[in-house]
């Protein structure tokens, strides 16, 4: 910081000085922010909800930034290690992924994008792993075939999710979200129907708490997350996840689509009788994302380094 020390000239104050400098600085300031690049105004006026390290600007996972922040972001020089994804797999052959739209934060992320949005995420980063392992030789073709199948329940998940959510944002009273009309696969459904397909709800006992420690058993698991979790265990029967680093992550984005079933499942049920407010059924889901915050790919031994995947 340049200190300017200013002393009265005979015959003018101090105040006929010091004016005329703070004008310079501050117009000085001003054109410099407006000459940065967007990404940089939007970083000092908290239009970008991200973070600066080293040599990278990291936008949010889920944010939306114009085409200058993200020319920025790809003209700068990378970290070592890569700075190129979110979450970072180096299997023992040596094949590197890197997963560009996964958040470490699951809370963040059901915020922002509900569980539908986050669902999808996940399914996009589980057909990005098939797809690169298999370009690897990492997988043969029916292995990848097998994850691919995985993913693609993820997101018919996701469009169950996506009309709970809808139906939760658009209704006016209980008593309508109760009684509108959901067309899933050719068929119509009530919401509580709908929201039947997901979880655990078979098992009268189940809550987000207790089977977040394992939201990959199948027991008691409703229709459309019993065929999830099926499919997982057809992929980890196949060999396609003997790779420790491949097991974690795979493991732990199927983990994440499992219990956003019944995190879904849960917020709908409680809405439906009125033990919730409407206007609650994202942060229901929300508030119980702590019972699961130690299952996540970053928070255990799925996140550490010897083990091939490397987190922010």
């Amino acid at each position: 910081m340049m200190i300017v020390r200013l002393k009265a000239l005979p015959g003018n104050s101090l105040l006929e000085y010091a004016l005329p400098v703070a004008v310079f600085f501050l117009t000085g300031a001003l054109a410099l922010l407006s000459g940065m690049p967007d990404v940089m105004q939007a970083y000092f006026t908290d239009t970008v909800k991200g973070t600066q390290s080293g040599h990278s600007v990291v936008i949010a996972a889920y944010g939306s930034v114009g085409a200058a922040a993200q020319a920025l972001t790809s003209s700068l020089p990378p970290e070592t290690p890569s700075s190129t994804g979110n979450v970072q797999i180096i299997t023992a052959n040596g094949t590197t992924i890197n997963l560009e739209g996964y958040s470490p934060l699951f809370s963040d992320s059901i915020e922002t994008t509900g569980a539908n949005g986050t669902t999808l995420s996940l399914y996009s980063s589980l057909m990005h792993i098939a797809q690169e392992l298999e370009s690897a030789g990492e997988v043969d073709a029916a292995q990848a075939n097998l994850l691919r199948d995985l993913a693609n329940q993820g997101h018919r998940i996701a469009e169950i999710e996506g009309l709970i959510e809808t139906a939760a944002q658009q209704a006016s009273s209980v008593a309508e979200y109760n009684s509108v009309d959901l067309t899933f696969d050719g068929q119509s459904y009530k919401t509580f129907e709908l929201e039947a397909l997901l979880g655990w709800s078979a098992n009268g006992s189940a809550t987000p708490e207790n089977i977040s420690s394992n939201a990959l058993d199948a027991t008691g698991a409703s229709p459309e997350t019993a065929t999830f979790i099926a499919l997982y265990e057809s992929v980890l029967a196949s060999g396609a996840l003997d790779d420790p680093a491949v097991m974690g992550i795979v493991t732990g984005l199927s983990g994440e689509i499992a219990y956003l079933t019944e995190l879904t499942e849960h917020a709908s049920a409680l809405v439906g009788r009125e033990e919730k407010p409407l206007s609650e059924f994202n942060s229901t889901m929300v508030s119980e994302t702590t019972h699961y915050d130690s299952e996540l790919i970053c928070n255990q031994g799925n996140g550490a380094e010897d083990t091939g995947v490397s987190c922010p």
